[in-house]
């Protein structure tokens, strides 16, 4: 299924708008114009980048912390009529992207978040029951 993203400029210029597909496959065909195009057609860029603690566990708290502080911003956006697209790509990791932005080697990409007033709200989809997700224990679960 294709996943269509339209935004429109933060200062609600209307020659600013544009629509792109965000599908993986779109993206890894497309040339470098195409994609010099698409990330200058939104309207704000942020790079979340955290620094790679060499124990692993700490590298995977890090990690989470950072998801769920760009979760929060997502929602603090959302709350002020912006839209936030969180992308992770595989382009993220490539040399040649981490040299272009600045990243240092014990540094790590987690997202870029495109900003921008979408143009378009696509109807909420259902969600799956907390139920179904969570497994609560308790004394009595434990044997």
């Amino acid at each position: 299924m294709k996943n269509f993203s339209k935004f429109t400029s933060v200062n609600g210029s209307a020659e600013n708008t544009t629509i792109y597909d965000n599908s993986i496959d779109s993206i890894i065909r497309k040339s470098i114009e195409d994609v010099k195009a698409y990330f200058s057609s939104v309207p704000a860029h942020i790079i979340v980048i955290m620094p790679e603690d060499s124990n692993e566990v700490l590298k995977e708290e890090d990690y989470a912390a950072n998801c769920a502080l760009i979760q929060n911003f997502q929602l603090a956006a959302w709350e002020r009529g912006l839209g936030v697209f969180w992308k992770g790509d595989a382009y993220l990791s490539s040399q040649e992207f981490r040299e272009g932005i600045g990243v240092k080697k014990d540094e790590k990409v987690v997202a870029i978040l495109h900003v921008g007033y979408p143009y378009i709200i696509s109807k909420a989809h259902p969600r799956t029951p907390i139920a179904e997700k969570v497994k609560l224990i308790n004394n009595d679960n434990l044997k």
